[in-house]
């Protein structure tokens, strides 16, 4: 999903919804890495992934190639949300997806249903 990393670049700083406290972990062969995970606003129109849509939420792994609409993250592939490792183009691995996922449910059934009334009424 090229497209979202180059949309996050322009908008980051401006359209953080949410900083999870969940870091995304990666090991190599030279070491343990953390990188910041977001949730961003994204564009609402292409988001539906096997009819769920999350208004346009993305989830971003800072200085990783690690970006997808919340439905996507969420619904795409049933393989995919029981792995904890998530791997893109063989370039960068996650090793703790479904820490991330869980905090992600949290949020989507604690604040999502705020954000979402707040985002209608503009408030």
């Amino acid at each position: 999903m090229k497209h979202l990393k180059t949309y996050e670049s322009q908008s980051k700083g401006r359209d953080i919804i949410y900083t999870f406290n969940a870091k995304a972990r990666t090991l190599t062969e030279f070491g343990k890495y953390e990188y910041t995970v977001h949730l961003l606003q994204g564009n609402s129109k292409v988001d539906n992934t096997d009819g769920y849509s999350y208004d346009g939420l993305v989830i971003s792994i800072d200085d990783t190639p690690g970006s997808w609409f919340v439905s996507t993250f969420l619904h795409y592939n049933s393989i995919l949300n029981i792995s904890d490792k998530i791997n893109i183009d063989g370039s960068w691995t996650c090793t703790n997806r479904r820490e991330i996922r869980e905090e992600l449910l949290e949020w989507l059934k604690n604040e999502y249903p705020t954000w979402k009334a707040s985002k209608q009424y503009n408030l």
